[in-house]
């Protein structure tokens, strides 16, 4: 939704933030696969195509020898630092948005996810209200109205999918 705004730097690191989030609860689902997709088709096969045949190729890398959490977390946190460096606010709200969204696109929420997307927050620079509110041109959305939005968004995009592709 929001990836084009952003610069292909930004793209790219999304989408590898997005494949680590993906792996994060040890399962890589079809709403996952079909979001990873939507992503590369959004910001083009030339940046897309290759990190999401990184991602599948790597699934069963994963799920035979399972990522311990603390790699992948490292390994996520050093591109999300990348991240705030190379970006402004707004890239960094439209960064977390989409992985947010991506987190509940399985319907479930897991505790390293969740752990993920903390961190994210934290390191992304989101001062102490914006934990809770997200501030876009002085209307404010509530953390919880956020994460209701995405799981309809998620439940649209895979409506749309499905009308398009089926």
């Amino acid at each position: 939704m929001f990836l084009n705004r952003l610069s292909t730097d930004n793209q790219e690191r999304f989408l590898q933030l997005a494949g680590m989030l993906c792996y994060a609860d040890g399962k890589y689902t079809n709403n996952e696969r079909q979001m990873m997709r939507l992503y590369a088709a959004e910001v083009g096969e030339k940046v897309g195509a290759p990190i999401i045949e990184k991602v599948e190729t790597d699934e069963a890398r994963h799920n035979q020898e399972g990522e311990k959490y603390f790699q992948l977390a490292y390994r996520f946190r050093s591109i999300i630092e990348e991240v705030k460096d190379k970006s402004d606010m707004k890239e960094r709200k439209m960064i977390l948005f989409e992985l947010m969204g991506l987190a509940h696109a399985d319907k479930s929420f897991s505790e390293n996810e969740r752990k993920l997307i903390t961190d994210s927050v934290e390191a992304l620079e989101f001062n102490e209200d914006m934990l809770t509110r997200l501030n876009d041109r002085g209307h404010y959305f509530n953390i919880h109205e956020v994460e209701d939005m995405l799981t309809r968004y998620v439940e649209l995009q895979k409506e749309m999918t499905r009308y398009v592709l089926e």
